[in-house]
């Protein structure tokens, strides 16, 4: 019943904002996007957020629960479709993975269990640096 109801969340609940051809079925290079100069280290973990969540990305999906703790969401986010950052909300809390594939997001969304994902993936991934005070 757990699983049907993971599944279930999953087909209700994800997003998708991305198309990778045009009308034609021509491949297309990202446009109307602002993530290229985003970096991977920030001066707090607030900044980061803001700068990340507010760009404009061509490749972009979300997965959400309705939990109110523990793993919450998840949101990839890609200028090209290759390579982009992972957005993960767990207990309430923001942590952002930097270098996540397109592959390992596809990974996590065919695993129907997101905490367990959560706990013995994406945990080992490198998050966005956050730089030390320089006062």
């Amino acid at each position: 019943m757990s699983r049907l109801l993971t599944v279930f969340l999953l087909v209700t609940c994800l997003v998708t904002k991305a198309q990778k051809k045009d009308p034609q079925n021509m491949e297309v290079a990202p446009q109307n996007t602002s993530c290229q100069g985003l970096g991977d280290s920030y001066p707090s973990l607030d900044a980061a957020v803001k700068a990340i969540e507010g760009a404009k990305y061509y490749f972009e999906q979300e997965f959400t629960t309705t939990r109110e703790k523990s793993f919450q969401a998840a949101r990839f986010l890609s200028c090209d479709f290759e390579k982009g950052y992972l957005v993960v909300t767990y207990d309430n809390n923001k942590q952002i993975y930097t270098g996540v594939t397109q592959e390992f997001w596809d990974r996590f969304l065919a695993s129907g269990d997101p905490d367990g994902f959560y706990e013995k993936e994406i945990q080992k991934l490198a998050q966005i640096k956050v730089l030390p005070n320089s006062e």
